[in-house]
């Protein structure tokens, strides 16, 4: 898992939307509590990276990262 965060900070950072979308599985969800919105599949983690990464110039970096279990993390 940490290899997979380390690649999505890389990835977005580098505004990389091709390769950030690569590290989702095409049902993936990103549930951002912060905009209170989750965005679901492929097109709304495409959405979600060229909305919140790309067009606010954002730089990101790992603050925590805790796995409630095998297929879920929480960063």
């Amino acid at each position: 898992m940490q290899h997979l965060v380390d690649s999505f900070i890389r990835t977005t950072n580098a505004f990389d939307i091709e390769g950030a979308l690569s590290l989702f599985a095409p049902d993936a969800v990103i549930d951002d509590v912060s905009v209170g919105e989750a965005f679901l599949g492929s097109a709304g983690v495409r959405a979600y990276i060229e909305r919140f990464f790309v067009g606010y110039n954002t730089a990101s970096r790992l603050l925590s990262l805790d796995r409630p279990d095998d297929h879920h993390a929480v960063i």
